[in-house]
């Protein structure tokens, strides 16, 4: 497998973050990962925060784990952004975007 070229962003699950071993499992040359902490945060204030990253950033692809893959999803219909959700078992994350 070759490393993707998309610009990719992670969003975590709950009391997780930019350490996960999802995020790192993701070879991609433009991959980000910005901590939240969601049990601190009301809904609109997350929303909020995931569409000025969005915005900012400017993926071409979301990936979501957990409650992450819950705003992977939301915003993925926002945006119209392709999203692709991580499983627990994932030890290496394929999109077919990024698939030669």
């Amino acid at each position: 497998m070759s490393t993707c070229t998309s610009k990719i962003l992670f969003l975590h699950g709950l009391d997780s973050s930019r350490e996960s071993t999802k995020f790192h499992a993701i070879d991609a040359n433009h991959k980000y990962c910005i901590d939240i902490d969601y049990r601190n945060l009301t809904f609109q204030t997350v929303a909020n925060f995931y569409h000025d990253i969005i915005t900012k950033i400017k993926p071409e692809i979301l990936v979501g784990h957990s409650l992450g893959a819950y705003w992977a999803l939301k915003m993925s219909a926002l945006h119209k952004i392709p999203a692709i959700r991580s499983e627990e078992h994932t030890s290496e994350l394929q999109s077919p975007a990024c698939i030669s």
